[in-house]
Formats: structure tokens, sequence, C-alpha cells
């Protein structure tokens, strides 16, 4: 079916632009905790979250996160809501199920790759940490939520140019900016102002285009 076709190809031109930025965020956040274990990285954040360190890396992340989830308004390989339904067209029934059941598994593994990464996994006061995980985990679901039902579909040119255009070079500027912190011995706040400058400038571009 020439419609599952372009769903695929659009799906695998989706998946490698996006995991570009999500990897670089990645790497910026263990090589600022020197690590890649998630139990030492959510350690590293008990006086300072990250969110407070890498306002730009959380955006990066969780917009290319969404996109590679595949969630409204990235949804462009399968696009429910038209005529057609990308590679759903050769689907039914329970092999359709689980395409939607993996997409919402994936929702949730972004949500948690979020709150270890960015929110301090795990670490609060008063309540154990199982519940702090959980509501922390439970809020970024709201927010994904949200954009879903606030923000249409975007078109495929549209989406491919923001990955290339906008967060994938962002995400470098993020890398970079982290390596150039640590070795030459900048406070953390430099971080935190560069990234809200940079998110400042993208509202303000955004803004005068629309």
């Amino acid at each position: 079916n020439k419609y599952g076709v372009l769903g695929g190809l659009r799906s695998a031109a989706q998946l490698i632009s996006y995991e570009i930025p999500v990897i670089l965020v990645v790497v910026a956040v263990a090589i600022l905790a020197e690590s890649l274990d998630l139990t030492v990285i959510v350690n590293e954040q008990t006086s300072l979250p990250y969110l407070v360190v890498f306002p730009l890396g959380l955006v990066l992340f969780f917009i290319a996160g969404l996109a590679e989830v595949g969630r409204t308004p990235f949804d462009i390989y399968h696009a429910e809501s038209e005529v057609v339904g990308g590679p759903f067209v050769e689907y039914s029934g329970a092999h359709w199920a689980i395409f939607f059941l993996a997409e919402y598994i994936n929702t949730f593994l972004t949500a948690t790759l979020v709150t270890l990464l960015f929110l301090s996994g795990w670490s609060g006061p008063l309540l154990p940490d199982l519940a702090w995980f959980f509501i922390k985990v439970y809020a970024v679901i709201l927010v994904i939520f949200w954009f879903r039902g606030t923000f249409p579909r975007v078109r495929i040119d549209q989406l491919m140019s923001l990955g290339w255009k906008v967060l994938v070079p962002l995400s470098f500027l993020n890398l970079v900016l982290t390596t150039a912190a640590l070795f030459y011995g900048w406070p953390l706040w430099v971080l935190t102002v560069v990234g809200l400058g940079v998110l400042a400038a993208l509202g303000f571009a955004t803004t005068r285009r629309g």
C-alpha cells in the first residue's frame, strides 16, 4: 500500500532527525554528572536540579522526545485524524491497538527520563521517594497531554525544519557550552543564563514571525 509506505518513510525520517538532539542532551547531562548511571545523575541533583542548570536542554529534550514518540503535534507518520492513517491502513483490531499501546508506553518512558535527568528524580522532602517520583512523572504526563490538546499538527516540512535547523544546532550548542563550562571551571549559573537567553530569543523570533 503506497500510503503505508509513505507513512513508514515519514516515520523513519522523523525518528532519525529527532534522535540526534535527544542523544546530545543526554550526553551533556552525563558530562556534567560525570556518569551515565541514572542513580548518580539523580544524586547529583540533590541540591540543585538540572532543570535550573539546563533550561535549554530540558526544552530540547522534551520537544524531541515528543517527536520521537510521535505525540501531537508531531504525529506526522500516522496522522490518525486524516482520511488515511499512514501505516495503520495495513492493521486493524489488536495489531492496531499494539501501535497505540507502544506509543503510550513510550510517552511514560519519556516522562520518566525527563524526571530523572532534569527534575532530580525521586528526591524530595517529607514524602517517600517513590511518591515524589510518581508525582513528578505525573506532572510531566499532564504537560504532554496539554500539548496534545493545545497545538495543531505541524506539516512534514515544518517538522524536518524544526529538527535540523533549530533543535540539532541548539543541542550542539548546549553540549559545547557544558564541556566549556567544565573545562574552564565556569560557574553553573552561566549555563542557566545562556539557556534562558536562547529560549527568550527563540520565543521572540517565533512571536515576530507569527
